[in-house]
């Protein structure tokens, strides 16, 4: 079971994570990096920040096709599980649970 879940909010040029525990806890405030090899970079290093952080699962909206080249470089990485959802469904979990965010 995955230690720690990274939200991705993907968009054109850049995009903004978060990372919560197995118990909901919010873990890092919200990062910004790039769609591009070093903003990847970025994000494995701030991922590698994270305590006993090894296995890690990453979920993304898909948004047209400007994820798809991130969850890609995720997917070759060891210990990392990624999940690409679509977006309807997602907003339709938030309504569920009654969430904003």
């Amino acid at each position: 079971m995955p230690q720690y879940y990274v939200g991705i909010d993907v968009s054109k040029g850049r995009h903004i994570a978060a990372v919560v525990d197995g118990d909901g806890e919010l873990r890092t405030k919200d990062f910004e990096f790039t769609d591009d090899a070093a903003g990847y970079e970025s994000l494995l290093t701030t991922l590698a920040k994270l305590p006993d952080g090894r296995d890690l699962h990453v979920c993304l909206e898909a948004t047209g096709n400007y994820g798809h080249r991130l969850a890609a470089f995720l997917r070759t990485r060891p210990g990392f599980t990624v999940s690409v959802v679509n977006a309807r469904s997602s907003h339709h979990f938030a309504k569920v649970l009654m969430a904003r965010t």
